[in-house]
């Protein structure tokens, strides 16, 4: 799985291709949780984390294209079923963990509101557990929410947000 924001051009020809199919019928075709997320408009959306990947069939309904009559919503849905063979949108986060500019042993999450939390050390929102990680968030009172169970994702998550800010320092 790869890590990217909103504004990757993969996940934003996502977002077009969904904005341009009928609401009632794409709710049938794709996750209603991501599909409210996808058609959002944040205002920062940077801050959303997407992993890239082949979607599994419960999260696109190929089945469903006969349901699109207009020509051009059926090029469009088949569109997003091409686009989420390989680079189907999950939401990971929709926060980033971001260092202090004067103190990078310090860090504070960012949501896609542009809001930010209180500085904790980074090591802070590197926690055993996502379900340990959803519980500091709520604690910071961050408006945002780590999606993924998965551990190995927890770690590519933080290392991807620490990363991506130490670059951005130098």
């Amino acid at each position: 799985m790869q890590l990217v924001t909103r504004k990757d051009p993969r996940v934003q020809a996502f977002i077009e291709s969904v904005r341009r199919l009928d609401r009632n019928l794409v709710q049938i075709a794709v996750k209603r949780d991501l599909l409210c997320v996808l058609l959002s408009e944040p205002k920062a959306g940077e801050n959303q984390i997407f992993g890239l990947r082949a979607a599994k069939p419960r999260e696109i309904r190929a089945s469903v294209k006969n349901l699109f009559t207009d020509p051009i919503e059926r090029a469009a849905f088949a569109s997003l079923v091409e686009l989420s063979r390989e680079s189907f949108p999950a939401l990971v986060a929709d926060f980033r963990i971001s260092l202090k500019q004067d103190d990078q042993d310090m860090a504070f999450l960012t949501d896609y509101h542009g809001d930010r939390t209180e500085a904790r050390p980074v090591e802070y929102f590197r926690p055993s557990s996502a379900a340990t990680l959803r519980l500091r968030i709520q604690k910071l009172g961050c408006n945002g929410s780590f999606w993924s169970r998965s551990k190995s994702v927890l770690d590519q998550f933080y290392d991807y947000c620490v990363g991506a800010t130490r670059q951005s320092l130098v």
